[in-house]
């Protein structure tokens, strides 16, 4: 299992696993339940996984290529790329996944 996205929308992160799924790759949603109490800290946020490590590069590439195009993905100037590495923080080092706009350790802007 491979955190690929994050986001605090539901309806996006599920907009995602549902597209993934339709291309044959198996995934799932962490903490889908938790945006419903309004969680406001990114690691808490709805998490798209990916199953199978041999899926990740087509999921990557899948959604490299929403975010490129006018898709669900670009409604959010300031959202970092979906990259394959993780971004660690300029002002506490601890790594973020790359769709973070912010530190989830420290709140730092990324």
């Amino acid at each position: 299992m491979v955190e690929i996205y994050r986001d605090r929308d539901t309806v996006k992160v599920g907009y995602l696993k549902s597209l993934l799924e339709s291309e044959g790759i198996p995934c799932f949603i962490k903490n889908d339940n938790l945006s419903i109490v309004e969680v406001p800290i990114p690691a808490f946020y709805p998490a798209l996984n990916i199953v199978n490590v041999e899926d990740i590069p087509k999921a990557r590439k899948i959604l490299s290529e929403l975010q490129e195009g006018d898709s669900i993905l670009n409604t959010d100037p300031n959202k970092a790329p979906v990259t394959e590495e993780d971004i660690p923080c300029p002002h506490c080092t601890e790594e973020n996944p790359a769709n973070f706009g912010n530190c989830w350790s420290c709140c730092g802007e990324l």
